[in-house]
């Protein structure tokens, strides 16, 4: 259960920091409620939407992971592997760059 008390700490951490990502840009932009049509805005907003609907699955998969005993260092391993792919995949949208989020074929 201490991977999972770690994996929730990182998730609403990075939840958080996303929110007062979008914050600071509505008070540099004098926006109130939408993007306004200011692209750093929407670009932050999609950053923040799209890890929160991946961290609420993400950490109710977890729970049941380590409630059903699953060794610790396999569930860091997944853990890692899933913050560092969402890290990279929020990245892209404020370098703008398709080929973290999607390859092209």
């Amino acid at each position: 259960m201490k991977v999972f008390s770690w994996v929730v700490i990182v998730a609403v951490s990075w939840v958080t920091l996303l929110v007062a990502n979008i914050s600071r840009i509505r008070i540099k932009e004098i926006v109130g409620i939408g993007d306004g049509g200011k692209l750093p805005l929407k670009k932050a907003i999609r950053a923040h939407i799209n890890v929160l609907e991946h961290n609420i699955p993400f950490c109710l998969t977890m729970f049941v992971l380590s409630s059903n005993g699953t060794i610790e260092f396999t569930l860091t391993a997944i853990a890692s592997l899933f913050f560092t792919s969402r890290f990279l995949h929020a990245l892209s949208y404020y370098v703008s760059s398709d080929v973290i989020r999607q390859s092209r074929a």
